[in-house]
């Protein structure tokens, strides 16, 4: 049965869920952290500061790899914008590692993993998005996805239980990352249906991640039964193929939300 992940994981390692994985999936899901993370603008952060956090994530030191994200080596704290270009400025530094074979695979895919751990640990620090206090989400499928009977039953479910959803079909990632970050969803469920849309749906939690650092992500459909790992490893909010489970696990990413904005 999938599981509601942790918020904020302590570490990452190797095999890091990828026994619930083929490795072309891995591979796939690693090639494209990096293409769209490599996409950030490019800041003005020191060589030294850039092969130091690749250090880090390559020996599996996801503590170690914070710290640096957050603070630079003089021990000043860098802002957000800086941070996230920091993490886009690494991946496309493991990118040329890996092209140049001075990492293996199971480098890149504990680095990857951890990666997307930081991208969601920005949540700590984004500004807070004004919440409208109901049980409301965005469902969307996978850029490219072109099974959307289950996502439209799973939105006709959801209403029916009280929910609001906001469904939407056949969007590109860029329409899905603007319309998530100007409608303030805390929530964002994503429906993929096999191995081949990894790479899509991995871009799509990449974009989020880095748009809307506070956005709750699910992760449903066949995917999710096909590759049971593959919720873990994106650092989803939480994952389920079963409705059941995917009620549950909905109800309780709203209660964290509506736990996160009471809190004084």
């Amino acid at each position: 049965m999938p599981e509601l992940h942790d918020p904020l994981p302590e570490a990452v390692g190797v095999p890091d869920f990828a026994h619930l994985m083929p490795e072309t999936a891995l591979d796939t899901l690693a090639r494209a952290v990096i293409a769209r993370l490599a996409k950030a603008p490019q800041p003005m952060v020191r060589p030294r500061e850039i092969e130091r956090i690749c250090a880090l994530m390559i020996a599996g030191d996801a503590e170690g790899a914070r710290s640096w994200l957050t603070a630079t080596e003089d021990g000043e704290p860098r802002n957000l914008n800086t941070m996230r270009q920091l993490v886009g400025r690494a991946a496309g530094y493991l990118g040329d590692l890996w092209d140049r074979d001075q990492i293996g695979f199971w480098d890149v895919t504990m680095a990857c993993g951890i990666l997307m751990t930081l991208l969601r640990d920005l949540r700590e620090v984004a500004p807070v998005v004004p919440w409208r206090g109901g049980r409301e989400a965005l469902f969307a499928t996978a850029p490219g996805e072109k099974h959307v009977l289950g996502i439209s039953m799973a939105a006709d479910h959801f209403r029916e239980a009280g929910w609001r959803i906001d469904l939407h079909i056949n969007s590109e990632e860029d329409e899905l990352v603007e319309s998530v970050s100007k409608g303030g969803y805390a929530i964002v469920g994503l429906g993929a249906s096999s191995q081949a849309d990894v790479a899509a749906l991995t871009h799509a939690c990449t974009a989020l991640r880095f748009a809307s650092p506070r956005t709750m992500i699910f992760i449903g459909g066949e995917i999710v039964a096909h590759l049971p790992g593959i919720g873990p490893k994106l650092r989803a909010d939480a994952s389920a193929y079963k409705m059941t489970d995917a009620l549950a696990r909905m109800e309780m990413l709203w209660q964290s939300v509506s736990t996160r904005h009471s809190a004084p």
